[in-house]
């Protein structure tokens, strides 16, 4: 996957579980909800990629980018 840039004054994160094999819309949700749940809950998703693929456009985690 592409590398993700991370602006100034935001943070990388990353969701992987390896019992979940799931779709591309999963993990945007939950990149989504990692960001909105950071410590002072004003991060919302700047960008996100699929990181290691389980399937057919189905994989175990996500890597994102959440800024203020």
């Amino acid at each position: 996957s592409d590398a993700l840039l991370v602006p100034k004054n935001c943070i990388f994160d990353h969701v992987h579980e390896a019992n979940h094999c799931r779709g591309f819309d999963d993990w945007n949700a939950t990149a989504i909800a990692a960001c909105a749940q950071r410590e002072d809950g004003h991060y919302k998703l700047e960008s996100f990629s699929m990181i290691q693929p389980c399937g057919i456009d189905r994989f175990t985690g996500t890597e994102f980018v959440c800024c203020p």
